[in-house]
């Protein structure tokens, strides 16, 4: 390990063959300031581990994943060759070749990390590089949302006397939104008056977004009036971050006066405005408006209403029990060819599930299973309560046995069904399957069902087999319990296991009394 320079945390591995140079000299005597380690490579079949510079944690990189440092080697080659400087055209066309290939999300997201570290190495040894070279950099962490790294990135211009324009920072404003970092995107803001960089509608909406996601609702409404006093004109992105930072601060009535105000100022909503409003007025309570939104609204401001708006509107509807305009507006939907998506499906056969229509209900739980591989739980809940209200034993036990992740309530439901059709066999085949499934405990109702089927045929022994399995599901079920609860006995839930436990451990005492 040379002087000043700490030992790798493992060895780096590299192939004898397949065009591999031996590591150059680096001058690590010379300038130990300025000495790192690097693999320069002609054919790159080698891996490289990891690369020591100056300033710099090691960067591992697994065996299998080297390959992505395959375009910037001649740039570390270049760098370690005494007396050479890359060109800005040069160092462009590397920093583009790497983030431009491979878009699997991790290994981009490792290769816009290498590109702003090799930045930074850049800027250390006074390296000029092309403000476009940093705008791709920034248009990575963008689009992975890495807001801390497109910091750095300004942090380097900075300390290089390069002057970043409007289009740079919002590109690390935009990466801020995404990762909800609304402190830094306010300081950015602040930071682009005190350069003399005018903000435009797209660093505000950035922020505001930021702002949102963040849970600073307040802070990205005064965002939005903060436009105004800078005379910078709001655009539907803008109105539509307003309208979602009332529909998280629950200001319905808020969320639409900046619609209607919208309106007045010539801005056109789109979908998002339009969606967004739909979201307070569910949560808001306000079904009829929502209605109006949808129907006559959007119709208006000339815009096609996606399922996002449906879905919105169906939750208004259905938290107001208006359960006959939720199936409405999957008509609606079908009629204008909107393809509709899980949740919309899901409402709409809660919807059926509550008015009785076992037909449509059907019909709607086969279109679900369509669109989504594993059904959610509440849809198969609301199915199997639909098949029990209706009698239909086999359509229940089939709807459960081709579920990949049913619940307790679902078991539950089955059982209830087979009980009422006295089909006890098939209950007893249902509780042999819930025995074998970890990390569900059965409820009393379970335990019920199962005591009763086992007495009505006769198996009294496998009555007994079932209710020990049983006990011991609870048993582990109750210690975990006890465990997240640190001791604490007065939880209603391990009142309802030790309730649970104790009328199982009766049952099988009266077993043993026969």
């Amino acid at each position: 390990t040379p002087k000043g320079l700490r030992a790798p945390p493992r060895p780096c591995h590299y192939k004898s063959k397949g065009g591999l140079e031996v590591l150059r000299e680096a001058q690590l005597n010379t300038v130990t300031d300025a000495a790192f380690c690097t693999a320069s490579l002609s054919g790159f079949t080698a891996k490289v581990d990891q690369l020591l510079m100056e300033n710099f944690e090691f960067i591992i990189l697994d065996e299998n994943q080297g390959a992505i440092w395959r375009p910037l080697a001649p740039l570390f080659e270049a760098l370690i060759t005494e007396g050479q400087v890359p060109s800005r055209r040069k160092i462009h066309a590397l920093v583009l070749t790497l983030l431009r290939t491979d878009n699997h999300s991790i290994q981009q997201a490792k290769k816009v990390w290498t590109a702003v570290v090799a930045l930074k190495l850049l800027g250390d040894r006074n390296i000029p590089v092309a403000l476009k070279t940093y705008h791709e950099v920034l248009l990575g962490c963008k689009d992975l949302g890495l807001h801390k790294q497109s910091l750095e990135v300004l942090d380097t211009m900075h300390s290089t006397n390069v002057t970043a324009n409007v289009a740079i920072y919002n590109l690390a404003l935009a990466a801020c939104g995404k990762g909800g970092d609304w402190k830094a995107a306010l300081l950015l803001l602040d930071s682009m008056r005190r350069s003399g960089v005018a903000p435009n509608a797209k660093s505000f909406t950035s922020a505001m977004t930021s702002c949102t996601k963040a849970g600073r609702w307040e802070i990205s409404l005064r965002l939005l009036e903060e436009m105004k006093r800078w005379g910078v004109a709001a655009n539907s992105f803008s109105y539509s971050a307003g309208i979602r930072a009332c529909d998280q601060g629950g200001q319905c009535e808020r969320a639409l006066e900046l619609l209607d105000d919208m309106t007045k100022q010539g801005v056109v909503p789109n979908e998002h405005c339009f969606s967004s409003a739909l979201n307070a007025c569910s949560h808001g309570g306000q079904w009829e408006r929502a209605l109006t939104l949808l129907k006559e609204d959007m119709v208006i401001a000339g815009v096609r209403p996606n399922r996002v708006c449906y879905g919105a509107a169906m939750k208004a509807c259905g938290r107001a029990d208006r359960w006959s305009d939720v199936a409405g507006l999957l008509e609606s939907m079908d009629d204008l060819g909107v393809r509709p998506d899980a949740v919309n499906l899901m409402l709409a056969l809660e919807a059926c599930r509550r008015l009785g229509w076992r037909k449509d209900a059907s019909i709607i739980f086969k279109r679900l299973l369509s669109v989504t591989r594993v059904v959610p739980s509440r849809a198969l809940e609301a199915m199997l309560a639909i098949y029990e209200d209706g009698g239909d034993w086999q359509a229940s036990l089939s709807a459960l046995r081709g579920a990949e992740r049913p619940t307790i309530i679902s078991y539950n439901s089955t059982l209830r069904t087979l009980a009422r059709s006295r089909r006890w066999h098939h209950i007893i085949t249902v509780a042999h399957d819930l025995a074998a499934v970890d990390c569900l405990a059965p409820t009393m109702e379970t335990y019920r069902l199962l005591v009763c089927a086992c007495e009505e045929t006769g198996q009294l022994a496998k009555r007994t087999g079932l209710l020990e399995t049983l006990q011991k599901r609870i048993y582990l079920v109750e210690s975990s319990v006890y465990e997240n609860l640190d001791g604490f006995q007065s939880d209603g839930t391990s009142c309802s296991i030790r309730a649970a436990r104790r009328e199982v451990d009766l049952l099988l005492d009266q077993d043993s009394c026969r």
